[in-house]
């Protein structure tokens, strides 16, 4: 604190600081653990035994580190997107786990390794508690082309550009200019575009990448969107960008 006004914050460096700090934030029990992160006792187990918590575990197996905890939160929350209101669509890790019918902890690898990109964070919780999935369109029915293209990091003018430049389908390249009517896609459709394409989100999320540090790598690259698009590339032109990105799934 500022000895000028104690009730200020003051900044200081963290390296010099880890010391002190780590009473405070290491050894946790592992209710310490689950209520600073915002873990539910059967969730805690559930990741626990798929050993997703472990590198938050102090050296020794002395406890819990909760910096590292939340440093598993912020892996699983790259690229987020942020939602103040909770809307159906939007599920917490065990609901959703519930609904697809497996346990938090596939949802979890889902989630790391890209078969689940559709994350948000819920700007009223924290920890855990504020991971949230969006499954539209994984029942295996159609989903509006809006719910895509948000799902994927873009908006609904860029991903109806795309369609009208004739990319990808055909038989929605062709309606009409200025209709009203909601455009829904197959999961065929849905699995063309990723066979094909892939959006500026969905590689900066699977190289951990910054939109800044990404933006670099594709100019290093020579790799520009497809015509008429600003965030949606082909992925035979992206090379070795491409590593790590599932090709079917949204």
């Amino acid at each position: 604190f500022s000895r000028r006004k104690p009730d200020d914050w003051a900044l200081f460096d963290a390296r010099k600081a880890k010391s002190a700090l780590s009473d405070l934030t290491a050894q946790l029990t592992d209710g310490q653990f689950c209520e600073c992160l915002s873990l539910s006792p059967d969730l805690f187990q559930d990741l626990a035994g798929c050993g997703i918590p472990d590198e938050a575990r102090c050296e020794n197996d002395r406890g819990w580190d909760v910096f590292a905890g939340q440093g598993i939160v912020e892996q699983l929350l790259l690229g987020a997107q942020q939602v103040g209101r909770l809307a159906p669509e939007w599920m917490p890790l065990e609901q959703a786990a519930v609904h697809l019918g497996c346990s938090p902890a596939q949802i979890v690898e889902r989630i790391r390794d890209g078969r689940l990109p559709w994350v948000g964070r819920h700007l009223k919780r924290s920890g855990f508690a504020s991971i949230l999935v969006n499954l539209s369109g994984h029942d295996g029915g159609e989903i509006s082309a809006e719910m895509f293209a948000l799902s994927q990091g873009l908006t609904f003018s860029e991903i109806l550009s795309f369609f009208r430049k004739g990319h990808s389908p055909a038989e929605i390249a062709k309606r009409e200019t200025g209709r009203k009517d909601r455009i829904m896609l197959t999961p065929e459709q849905v699995a063309g575009f990723h066979e094909s394409f892939v959006s500026f989100r969905r590689l900066a999320l699977a190289h951990g990448l910054s939109w800044d540090a990404l933006d670099q790598r594709l100019e290093g690259f020579g790799i520009a969107p497809v015509d008429g698009c600003v965030r949606i590339y082909r992925k035979s032109e992206t090379g070795p960008l491409l590593q790590g990105v599932a090709s079917a799934g949204i």
